[in-house]
């Protein structure tokens, strides 16, 4: 079962998207695959665990709202086409997948006329039909950041158009947007930035990729908070070459692995580095593996040889596996 929302029927009216109800369309009708190119959740796999829950609620009756279809495909008058496949999901993919599991042939739909890039972009964001769960204000942020790079309009008019005039919650947008940059930036070298954002965005001035990623690897390891980079990336930023600026970063890590030798470094800190050791091994094949001194992470002498264990271990694991590919 299908039904009406009207918190739907709302934002297309404010987006200036006209649409009809619709019962009983084909799913036939539409190109499901092709649909997921403007999933809500900006083109993330569908959630097959959602979808085959959905699945199991619709077979027992549990009645969803309706998704949104736009296509030339559909009339907004009279009856469907007879053309098979131009209709698009752009809101209820995860509800449509579901249907189609649950052994449903139709779905009831609102339907929209072929309307803007942006427009369908805005409605998507702004999508709140799932189980009545309302767009919370992280994710109307990150939805200014989203149409602010795909579509290039100011963050500034974002922000009115979500949050009206809030000086505080521009900031926030910038910030998230800056984050973002950096974010890209470090996927372009193929490093998954998984910092927080306050730390993603004191790393923003830094202009050499080479630079910025040495930095990000650095707070990585070492688990430096914001303030720390903060330090390490105005020391970088004053310097006027790329190689000198580079220069800065190694000295850091030299200063930090002193500090690791000498015992002074957090523990949680020294465990990372040893994270950050299997990770560079996975990436790059076993050559050898240094970690740092196992006696400073545990004083006890068993407690150390166990640890030593656990890693040898792990490593001629690995390196069979290595070996076997």
């Amino acid at each position: 079962m299908w039904h009406k929302d009207v918190s739907v029927e709302q934002m297309l009216t404010e987006i200036g998207i006209p649409f009809s109800y619709k019962v009983g369309i084909q799913i036939r009708q539409l190109q499901i695959k092709e649909s997921l190119r403007n999933n809500a959740r900006m083109s993330l796999p569908l959630d097959e665990d959602v979808v085959a829950k959905y699945a199991h609620d619709m077979s027992r009756g549990v009645s969803f709202p309706a998704p949104v279809i736009t296509g030339n495909g559909f009339l907004l008058s009279g009856n469907l086409k007879n053309k098979v496949g131009d209709g698009f999901v752009f809101a209820g993919n995860q509800r449509t997948n579901a249907a189609m599991k649950a052994g449903w042939t139709t779905v009831d739909a609102y339907v929209v006329p072929a309307c803007s890039e942006e427009q369908m972009d805005d409605f998507i964001r702004r999508d709140n039909t799932r189980h009545g769960k309302t767009t919370s204000e992280e994710e109307k942020i990150q939805a200014c950041v989203w149409l602010h790079r795909k579509h290039g309009r100011s963050l500034k008019e974002l922000c009115f158009q979500y949050f009206g005039d809030n000086t505080k919650l521009y900031a926030r947008i910038v910030n998230a947007n800056m984050a973002r940059t950096v974010a890209d930036r470090l996927l372009e070298r193929h490093i998954q930035a998984n910092l927080p954002q306050s730390s993603l965005v004191v790393m923003n001035p830094i202009p050499d990729s080479n630079v910025l990623c040495e930095t990000y690897r650095l707070a990585s390891d070492y688990g430096l908070n914001a303030a720390e980079i903060d330090g390490l990336v105005s020391d970088v930023c004053v310097k006027k070459s790329e190689s000198e600026r580079l220069a800065v970063v190694v000295a850091k890590k030299g200063e930090l692995d002193h500090r690791v030798r000498s015992g002074t470094v957090r523990p949680d800190v020294l465990l990372k580095k040893h994270l950050s050791s299997f990770r560079n091994f996975l990436a790059n094949g076993y050559e050898g593996g240094s970690f740092p001194p196992i006696d400073k992470v545990v004083s006890d002498k068993k407690q150390r040889m166990e640890y030593k264990t656990i890693i040898d271990q792990v490593l001629s694991s690995l390196k069979a596996l290595k070996e076997k590919s």
